[in-house]
């Protein structure tokens, strides 16, 4: 925890949750649950004033704000509702992403063709 100095004086609770663990800010307006900012920090190692600062920058890069990632945004929203089920007690039927789905199977015996090892050292050169 080399960061820790940084933090000092708050307690470890605050520190992963970026903050106070009321519903409502001090400005009046209504706050992120504290069981979210817990998720950030337990399941994607990030503190909430960390995520807080990365989203201040993402308006700058234009390509990021539009991109359509749906498959990352469902896993995501999936992980953060397993994740409350199991903060708050409660049972969860949302299975577990497949570990192997983007991993293909792989032909150990594979036969080179070697024009084709020719040609990328010519193009190589």
């Amino acid at each position: 925890m080399s960061s820790w100095t940084k933090y000092q004086g708050q307690s470890l609770k605050n520190w992963i949750c970026g903050g106070t663990n009321r519903n409502q800010a001090q400005d009046g307006k209504y706050s992120v649950p504290s069981w979210e900012k817990k998720f950030c920090f337990v399941v994607g190692s990030m503190p909430w004033i960390r995520l807080l600062e990365a989203k201040k920058n993402i308006s700058k890069f234009d390509n990021v704000m539009k991109w359509d990632d749906s498959a990352g945004k469902k896993a995501f929203h999936n992980a953060k509702r397993r994740f409350w089920a199991k903060f708050n007690g409660f049972p969860c039927n949302i299975p577990l992403p497949d570990p192997d789905l983007y991993i293909d199977k792989i032909d150990w015996d594979s036969k080179i063709d070697p024009q084709l090892l020719l040609d990328l050292e010519v193009a190589i050169d």
